[in-house]
């Protein structure tokens, strides 16, 4: 039974895209029976995606959905993305909102998503817990085994550009490449995408500010140490493009 002000029947959950920590939150959810909906959305979900369930009685609590349309009337934002990556992560937004503790796995799942490998480090996680939450994590983005042997032939051919290493991967899902590859500095990209993991994310950030605005970027970590493109939102030569200026820019910070 929950303790918090949660009324299960006057709030209504919206999932965000699919991971290891969304999954475990609507294990939250469904343990607590409270009312929720999960289209099964990949990263990058909008809010306009559940605009057909919009009234006026219900607060709805949209988790890491992306605002491309005006919210209901009685709405709730849980993220910890963009400029709000200083937040708790997502799960632990939930359970202060639940009035409820995390156990030692969402604990962890919590870390993984918020601060990825070295927060699970800080909280003490084992080796064999980080390798096994991270697999778990993985399937949960709905990687396959074909995802993880292509990302194995993609990193052996991944270039170096001083300390920058740079690996073309055409899956969905990057974890299988940064998984397999802890560096400083590292962009994973394809035609449709581009991700940078790294040191120098807070520069990068800045400078492709009003592409976050327009919201055909994003950012996140805590501390932030990722920067990435929406998918499909440039053309190749733009894509290649800004990839060679962050090579450009890394490089020279």
């Amino acid at each position: 039974m929950l303790k918090g002000m949660i009324d299960p029947d006057k709030y209504i959950f919206l999932l965000g895209g699919h991971d290891l920590e969304m999954e475990e939150i609507r294990n939250i959810l469904q343990s607590y029976g409270l009312i929720y909906h999960d289209l099964n959305l990949e990263w990058g979900a909008k809010l306009s995606a559940y605009g057909y369930l919009f009234d006026n009685y219900h607060t709805f609590i949209g988790i890491e959905l992306t605002r491309d349309i005006p919210p209901p009337q009685k709405y709730i934002e849980i993220n910890h993305h963009n400029d709000k990556s200083d937040y708790p992560s997502s799960i632990e937004q939930i359970a202060t909102l639940l009035d409820i503790e995390l156990n030692h796995d969402q604990q962890l799942i919590a870390a993984n998503d918020r601060g990825y490998i070295k927060a699970m480090v800080d909280f003490g996680a084992s080796p064999e817990e980080i390798a096994q939450i991270r697999k778990e994590d993985r399937h949960a983005q709905g990687v396959t085994e074909k995802d993880e042997r292509l990302a194995d032939i993609a990193v052996k051919k991944g270039d170096i550009f001083g300390n920058i290493m740079v690996v073309y991967y055409e899956g969905n899902r990057f974890s299988p490449v940064t998984d397999l590859v802890q560096v400083d500095h590292l962009i994973v990209w394809n035609y449709r995408t581009l991700s940078y993991y790294g040191n120098h994310t807070a520069a990068l950030i800045d400078y492709y500010k009003q592409l976050t605005i327009e919201g055909k970027a994003y950012y996140g970590g805590n501390p932030v140490s990722f920067f990435g493109l929406v998918r499909d939102c440039f053309k190749e030569s733009e894509i290649i493009e800004v990839k060679d200026e962050i090579i450009w820019m890394v490089k020279n910070l």
